[in-house]
């Protein structure tokens, strides 16, 4: 495992605490297993900074110019890179991201609660992975999202009526999974959505 302490022995101009969320996501997900070719690995052993060396931390992008200090990572693109494992509870301490792509990977576990803490997430992909569990019904907490995408999981439960809520949602992508009962009204409430994705699942019901 990648310790800690190990990751914040350079001067950087990310912020501290986002950092250590990296190396806990990298740590939880296997890093040193990812796709060959990524760089992460190096990154921290060299005690590279995410938010100024692109070379090293890639799919990071971050607020702010190289100059700036305490820059926030504001997206991570993450998909088809062979993460295995589980979602660490911390991600959600990233409060400036807005981007989350985490497509096709190994992922497994529920999608932690604390993903509900992302309050400027714009885009929140994570099909093709192996996640159960239901979906945070504070998931409606999640005002700025436009793209929730949870599409060839093994997510069970209803699809929570809190989706509603979400006025700029625009693509709503659940088909392939193991959600139950009927299609709650409230969804039709959020009238923006363009892409409504619900099949092969066990739901319920008319569409309106």
């Amino acid at each position: 495992l990648l310790l800690l302490g190990f990751s914040l022995g350079c001067t950087c101009s990310t912020f501290r605490r986002d950092k250590e969320v990296l190396a806990i996501l990298y740590n939880a997900t296997d890093g040193q297993l990812w796709r060959t070719g990524f760089e992460w690995t190096k990154g921290f052993s060299l005690n590279k900074d995410p938010c100024d060396d692109f070379n090293y931390f890639k799919g990071v992008s971050c607020s702010g110019k190289p100059s700036d200090i305490n820059r926030r990572v504001t997206a991570l693109w993450l998909s088809h890179l062979d993460l295995n494992g589980t979602i660490p509870v911390e991600l959600g301490e990233l409060s400036s991201l807005q981007e989350l792509y985490l497509t096709d990977n190994q992922l497994q576990g529920p999608i932690p609660y604390s993903i509900c803490k992302l309050q400027n997430l714009a885009n929140l992909e994570m099909s093709m992975n192996v996640l159960n569990g239901n979906i945070p019904e504070c998931i409606g907490d999640l005002r700025q999202l436009v793209t929730l995408d949870l599409r060839g999981n093994k997510l069970n439960g209803s699809i929570p009526a809190s989706i509603s809520r979400l006025s700029n949602l625009r693509n709503l992508l659940l088909s392939n999974n193991l959600l139950s009962g009927p299609i709650p009204p409230e969804l039709f409430q959020a009238r923006r959505v363009e892409n409504l994705w619900l099949t092969s699942n066990d739901l319920a019901g008319q569409l309106p």
